[in-house]
C-alpha cells in the first residue's frame, strides 16, 4: 500500500518534470517559431503548388492531399511553423503521459516519460518545425499513433483512435502506409499474445489495413510510386552492370544504353555513382513504358529472391543513395537553431549505443518479476516496425535516405524507450496490469 508521504513525493516529482519540460519545450520549440522564416526545399514548392489545387482534384494529384490542405488553409508562412510545433509539443506530450500511467510506479516511468516528452526538444525533431515539409506532423501522428495504443489496449476507443491516426498519416505521407501496415501486423501478433485483448486488438488491425490499403490504392492510382522507383534504379542498379542484366533478362529494355551511360559516368570516392537517362529522348520511350507498366512488379521479384542484397545494401559505405543534405537531418536545420545539445545527446545517442543498452534492460527484464510483460511486448514490436520500416523505405527510395528514414528510427526508439518503462512496474501494479487481467479503459 503506497503512503501518503510516497505519495506527495510522486505529486512533487511528476510536477517537477512536467514543469522543466514545459519550460524546455517553451524556450526550444515553440518560442522561435514566433518570429522564424520558413524554410523552402524543393518538395516544399511542391506542397504549396498544389496548396492552390481545388478541393475536388487534390486526391489525383502527385502528392498525398492533407499537407497541401493545410498549407491552403494555414498559409506557408510562420503560422504553419507555430502550429507544428506546438502539435509537435503536444503530442510527444501525450505519448509520453500514456507511458507514464501504463508504467506503474517504479521510477522508470518518470525517466521514460521524460526521455519521451524531450524527444520533441531535441534538434532531430525540432529543426522540422521551421520546413515547409511533411515531417513535423507525420511524426506527431506517429507518436498519437503510439500513444493509443500504449494506453487503450484494452479499450474499444483503440479502433477509432488508430483508425483517425492511420488516415492522417496516410494522407500526409506515402511511407506512413507502409508504418501503419506494419501496425496492423503488429496488432495481430499482440493479439494472439494477449487472449483477453484480442478481439479489440484484431478490430484495430482491420480498421488500420483498411484505410491504409484503401490510401495505397488511390497513390498506386496516381504512379507516384513510378516517380520514386526511377531513383532507385538511378543509384542501385544502373550503375552495376549484373543488376542490369538480371533485369533485362526480365524484360527491361534499353540495357546497353544504359550501360554505356553508366561507363561514362564519373566514379567519385565517398559518394554513390548515380546514373540517369533522359527520359525526355525518344529513344528512352520503351523504358519510361516498362517502368509504368512493369518495374514495380520486377523490382519486387529482384528483392524476393536476393535477401542478402535487402538486408546488408543498405549498410553499405558510401550510402546508395544522392541529393542528401547532410549525413543525418541535422543538415536540414535552420542555420543557428537553438537547441539543448546535452538533452539531445541523451534521446538521440548513436544506434549502436541504443541497441547495447535496450539489450542490457532486456537481460534485466527477464530476471525481473515485477516487469510488465505486455508492455515490454509492445515496445518490441515497435522496435521490430522501426527496424522492417527501415529496410522498407531504404529499398523503396533512392534520395535523402536520412530525410526519409526519420520515422523508423523514431518509432524504433520510441519502441525501447516503452520497453524500458515496463521495468518500472512495481508487483502490486504488475499483478493488476501485466498477469492477464485486461484493462478497464
Amino acid at each position: 500500500m503506497e503512503s501518503a508521504a510516497e505519495r506527495k513525493g510522486a505529486v512533487v516529482a511528476g510536477a517537477a518534470i512536467i514543469a522543466g519540460v514545459a519550460a524546455l519545450q517553451w524556450f526550444y520549440v515553440v518560442a522561435p517559431l514566433l518570429h522564424a522564416k520558413p524554410l523552402i526545399w524543393q518538395d516544399s514548392i511542391d506542397y504549396v503548388r498544389l496548396s492552390a489545387t481545388p478541393i475536388n482534384a487534390i486526391f489525383t494529384r502527385s502528392r498525398p492531399p492533407l499537407y497541401p490542405y493545410l498549407i491552403h488553409l494555414l498559409g506557408h508562412h510562420h503560422r504553419i511553423l507555430i502550429v507544428q510545433g506546438v502539435v509537435s509539443a503536444a503530442s510527444f506530450d501525450i505519448l509520453a503521459l500514456a507511458v507514464f500511467d501504463r508504467a506503474g510506479r517504479g521510477w522508470f516511468r518518470y525517466a521514460a516519460a521524460a526521455f519521451i516528452a524531450c524527444m520533441a526538444v531535441s534538434q532531430s525533431i525540432s529543426l522540422w518545425n521551421y520546413s515547409i515539409l511533411t515531417e513535423s506532423f507525420t511524426l506527431s501522428v506517429n507518436a498519437l499513433a503510439v500513444a493509443s495504443w500504449v494506453r487503450l489496449r484494452g479499450s474499444r476507443l483503440l479502433v477509432p483512435a488508430l483508425g483517425l491516426t492511420a488516415f492522417a498519416g496516410a494522407m500526409l505521407r506515402d511511407s506512413e502506409v507502409m508504418l501503419f501496415l506494419l501496425l496492423a501486423v503488429a496488432l495481430v501478433v499482440y493479439g494472439i499474445y494477449s487472449k483477453p485483448e484480442r478481439r479489440v486488438q484484431w478490430a484495430a488491425a482491420v480498421c488500420v489495413a483498411a484505410v491504409v490499403l484503401g490510401a495505397l490504392y488511390v497513390a498506386a492510382g496516381t504512379k507516384r510510386t513510378s516517380v520514386y522507383l526511377k531513383d532507385v534504379f538511378a543509384v542501385r542498379i544502373f550503375p552495376y552492370p549484373g543488376r542490369v542484366a538480371w533485369f533485362a533478362a526480365h524484360g527491361m529494355p534499353d540495357s546497353v544504353a544504359i550501360d554505356t551511360l553508366a561507363r561514362n559516368v564519373p566514379s567519385q570516392p565517398g559518394s554513390a555513382k548515380v546514373v540517369v537517362y533522359d527520359a525526355a529522348k525518344p529513344a528512352y520511350a520503351a523504358l519510361n513504358a516498362w517502368f509504368r507498366d512493369a518495374a514495380s512488379r520486377e523490382y519486387l521479384l529482384f528483392l524476393a529472391t536476393h535477401p542478402g542484397y535487402v538486408l546488408f545494401e543498405p549498410f553499405q559505405h558510401p550510402t546508395q543513395s544522392f541529393n542528401s543534405v547532410a549525413p543525418d537531418v541535422r543538415g536540414y536545420a535552420p542555420l543557428g537553431q537553438s537547441y539543448p545539445r546535452l538533452v539531445d545527446d541523451i534521446v538521440f545517442p548513436p544506434g549502436w549505443l541504443l541497441l547495447v543498452g535496450s539489450l542490457v534492460a532486456a537481460a534485466f527484464l527477464l530476471g525481473d518479476e515485477e516487469a510488465d510483460e505486455k508492455l515490454f511486448v509492445k515496445g518490441t514490436l515497435l522496435v521490430a516496425i522501426g527496424i522492417v520500416l527501415m529496410l522498407i523505405v531504404w529499398h523503396a527510395e533512392g534520395q535523402e535516405i536520412a530525410r526519409h528514414n526519420l520515422e523508423s528510427d523514431v518509432v524504433g526508439r520510441l519502441g525501447v524507450m516503452v520497453a524500458l518503462a515496463s521495468l518500472g512496474v512495481t508487483a502490486s501494479s504488475a499483478s493488476g496490469r501485466g498477469r492477464g487481467a485486461p484493462d478497464s479503459n
